[in-house]
């Protein structure tokens, strides 16, 4: 499980997803960084004095910067510089600097659209993380799938070869009646096509263990030079056991309640309808009418210098500005907030059903999933016991054989029964194993969570000791 985690295309899929969602996070909080313009220009005049054309020169440079706040405040300054020459002796030059600083008294409070649209953007990285989770379990369930699917088929393989064996046995029986004139010659064909069928079943189910062996390396994300290397399953299937059996701590409305509070998917849907309902609300705010303060505090310096350098010292004077504005902007003419709002409630509302609907299916799942456990559980045992009772029917009707008070046919008949019984018996025992996992998946305990991220253990593809586990 641990090489699935490692390998996995899905999981790596899905930490690209989350550096794509960690890149939106950040383009969604640009309406909020400080952004600063800077102005150089010059030019050169030409106006009119005492009825000619005079040129003068012109020289301006213009800092700015804006700061927008997630409570919707934003804040302004500039600073300018701009000298002109040619008049005469003289330059005029001027410095302008002011502070501004709107607050919104309703649209825009609380940052608006842009806050909304940067709170629902942390959400949907935080789903990203969770559905990370979620992929991981899904591929460790798939990789415990092909694991066990491996491991029944080379059980089934097993169970073949012994019922070729015993076919053989049986050959060799037959053709020692017959050297002692106890059976006909023709019971050997009966007993040789017979054989032949058991090594026809051997080389399908050494088949079905190489289709079983590539389909487990595919899942656990090995290359294809690297199929070849997977060994024999060495992991036993896990001990049948009824849901009714392991406590209260593990009853079906308990199980469920534990799902609803450990499955990461469903974390990642509130998580996205959460982010959803807060793009919402944001664009809600810009829904109202705008009315804004602007108070504005500046500075200006005007001065004329002499252009030659040996003149005199400058002559100036400079200023104190204040202003106060109150803007208003009616919502009638913002169509884009309004479908901005309409959107972004659809969205949530799409988001809540997902949510709702995935809440439901979740109970549901694990309810199929404590039936099917304990069916298959039920399952095993009985099989089991039909595994036994053939075993012993083989023996008598061997006994009986060589007494002469049985048929062959009764013979073979016995041993397909033994066959069949336990190749049954793995059957069932490989539906339990598949419905432990998906009880486990579907209650959200197949994988053990931390804050450094999700780990395998075994123990718990082969138990289901729930209470007290660390989610």
């Amino acid at each position: 499980m641990t090489t699935v985690l490692a390998e996995s295309p899905d999981i790596e899929r899905s930490t690209l997803a989350i550096e794509a969602d960690a890149a939106d996070r950040i383009t969604a909080a640009s309406p909020f960084d400080f952004r600063m313009r800077t102005t150089v220009g010059g030019g050169r005049d030409n106006i009119e004095v005492s009825g000619a054309l005079a040129p003068t020169g012109n020289l301006t440079t213009l800092l700015s910067g804006t700061k927008l706040f997630r409570s919707g405040v934003a804040i302004s300054a500039d600073a300018s510089l701009g000298r002109s020459r040619g008049l005469g002796s003289l330059s005029l030059n001027q410095a302008d600097s002011s502070v501004s600083i709107r607050v919104p008294l309703a649209g825009g409070r609380k940052g608006g659209a842009a806050a909304g649209i940067e709170r629902s953007a942390e959400q949907s990285y935080r789903a990203a993380l969770l559905d990370r989770s979620h992929v991981s379990a899904l591929a460790v369930l798939q990789a415990v799938a092909g694991y066990w699917q491996y491991a029944a088929a080379q059980e089934r393989l097993e169970i073949h070869r012994a019922s070729a064996e015993r076919a053989e046995v049986l050959v060799e029986v037959t053709r020692a009646l017959i050297r002692a004139d106890e059976r006909p010659a023709s019971d050997l064909d009966l007993v040789t096509s017979n054989l032949a069928n058991k090594r026809t079943a051997v080389s399908a189910s050494e088949q079905g263990v190489i289709d079983a062996r590539y389909a487990l390396g595919l899942a656990m994300g090995l290359q294809a030079d690297q199929l070849q290397g997977l060994g024999l399953p060495l992991t036993a299937f896990p001990a049948p056991g009824r849901v009714s059996e392991r406590g209260p701590g593990v009853l079906p409305a308990v199980l469920v309640r534990m799902a609803i509070g450990a499955r990461r998917d469903l974390a990642a849907a509130r998580a996205r309808r959460n982010g959803a309902r807060l793009a919402w609300q944001g664009a809600l705010h810009d829904l109202r009418p705008r009315w804004d303060v602007v108070a504005t505090v500046g500075h200006t310096s005007v001065y004329l210098s002499p252009n030659q350098e040996k003149s005199a010292t400058p002559l100036g004077t400079s200023g104190l500005n204040t202003f106060v504005q109150m803007r208003y902007e009616p919502i009638a003419t913002n169509s884009a907030a309004r479908g901005l709002a309409l959107r972004t409630e659809t969205s949530y509302r799409t988001a809540a059903v997902a949510a709702n609907d995935l809440t439901r299916r979740i109970g549901a799942n694990v309810l199929a999933a404590t039936a099917a456990l304990n069916n298959t559980a039920s399952e095993v045992v009985i099989a089991q016991d039909a595994v036994r009772l053939s075993g012993r029917s083989v023996e008598t009707e061997e006994a009986k054989l060589r007494l002469g008070l049985a048929t062959l046919f009764d013979a073979i008949l016995s041993t397909d029964a033994l066959t069949s019984a336990q190749l049954r018996l793995t059957d069932a025992r490989y539906r339990y194993a598949i419905a432990l996992a998906r009880l486990r998946f579907e209650t959200g305990t197949l994988l053990q969570h931390n804050a450094g991220g999700v780990s395998a253990e075994t123990h718990r593809v082969l138990t289901l000791e729930l209470e007290g586990e660390s989610q």
